[in-house]
């Protein structure tokens, strides 16, 4: 599938979260040509900590590699626990304060056997919340349905397949559970993503492969391990990584 890069944007890149340490960017940022106005709700660094490493919950910074936001809470996938015998957990974080709500445990049941589970953390058009686990090499890749409102958490294994590289990271858009939508999975270090189309619900299990052709810098060959994907809509998303600059494609 032929890829026609759009266009290209900076971002900032910010390190995350929870200290004790309470503050605010006091800097006024200029309003976007959208008419947006960005302006920070609260601040938690190492700067304003001492120079000491921030943690939520006391789980190494390391661990925690994704997050989404829903209904003014954010959402923090974390591959390590602070609660044995769990391996994986969920933090619940106030939006507007930086607070910790709620530390969820996620059972066993949902990632045995898998390597780094809980890596990353999404959430579909409908509000619906899916973790999967990296591979590093090859080994199996799965996506999973998570309902925090039931104790314990319970899942559902939307996608299992078994993968060859480096997968880290994963997008969905649409309605994964009960709808149309699709999953797109980039593999590190390469051109290469995956797409799982869905529909009523039912997800198919052949990906179309789509091939990324051109990126910024020109001089790149790939987009580099950690990649990110935003989607966009149904045609376009932007692909970032870390050798350059996040850019904007047509699928």
């Amino acid at each position: 599938m032929k890829k026609i890069i759009i266009s290209s944007m900076l971002m900032l890149v910010a390190s995350t979260l929870i200290s004790f340490a309470q503050d605010q960017d006091s800097h006024t940022y200029p309003i976007t040509e959208n008419g947006e106005q960005l302006k920070n709700v609260f601040l938690k660094t190492a700067l304003l900590n001492s120079g000491n490493s921030i943690f939520i919950n006391g789980v190494s910074g390391g661990e925690s590699r994704g997050f989404i936001e829903k209904g003014g809470k954010l959402y923090f996938s974390s591959r390590k626990s602070n609660n044995a015998p769990h391996d994986a957990q969920i933090f619940e974080v106030d939006g507007a304060s930086g607070s910790l709500l709620n530390t969820y445990d996620l059972p066993e049941a949902l990632y045995s056997g898998l390597t780094f589970p809980a890596n990353d953390i999404a959430i579909d058009n409908a509000g619906n919340i899916f973790i999967s686990n990296m591979v590093t090499a090859s080994g199996e890749f799965r996506i999973t349905y998570i309902d925090l409102s039931k104790s314990p958490v319970q899942g559902e294994t939307i996608l299992s397949t078994t993968l060859s590289g480096r997968y880290e990271t994963f997008e969905v858009f649409g309605d994964i559970k009960n709808g149309d939508g699709f999953i797109l999975i980039p593999k590190s270090s390469s051109n290469v993503i995956s797409k799982y189309n869905v529909t009523s619900g039912t997800l198919n299990t052949i990906p179309e492969e789509i091939t990324l052709s051109q990126f910024y810098p020109a001089s790149l060959a790939n987009i580099g391990q950690g990649p990110r994907l935003h989607i966009v809509s149904k045609d376009y998303f932007y692909a970032d990584g870390t050798l350059g600059d996040p850019v904007l494609y047509d699928m």
